[in-house]
C-alpha cells in the first residue's frame, strides 16, 4: 500500500508497465468513466489531488503519465474505475 485515504487507495500494480506503476483507486464503486454521475463529480476532483501526493511519495512527481482505459476493447479488465500512475524513465532532454 503507497497511500490511503478516506475515499481512495493507491497500490502497486503487479503487471509493471514502468519502473514505477500504481493505481489510484476510488474506495466508492464507480465501474468506468461512463459511470460517473453528478455524485461522482467532487470526488473525480479530489483523486487528482491523491495522485499528486502519490507521486511524490513515489519521487516522480515531476514526470509521470495518467492511464485510464474505459471498456473492455480499450483494456479495461477490472470493472471498477481505477488510474494508472507510471513513471521513474530516465529521460535525457535535447535542448
Amino acid at each position: 500500500m503507497i497511500l490511503e485515504t478516506e475515499e481512495f487507495v493507491v497500490f502497486s500494480d503487479i503487471h509493471q508497465q514502468a519502473p514505477v506503476h500504481a493505481l489510484v483507486v476510488p474506495r466508492k464503486h464507480i465501474g468506468s468513466i461512463n459511470d460517473i454521475g453528478g455524485d461522482e463529480v467532487e470526488l473525480m476532483g479530489k483523486i487528482f489531488a491523491v495522485i499528486q501526493e502519490a507521486a511524490d511519495k513515489l519521487g516522480i512527481r515531476e514526470a509521470y503519465q495518467l492511464r485510464v482505459n474505459n471498456g473492455k476493447a480499450a483494456g479495461q479488465e477490472v470493472g471498477h474505475l481505477h488510474f494508472h500512475l507510471l513513471g521513474g524513465w530516465k529521460c535525457r532532454i535535447n535542448n
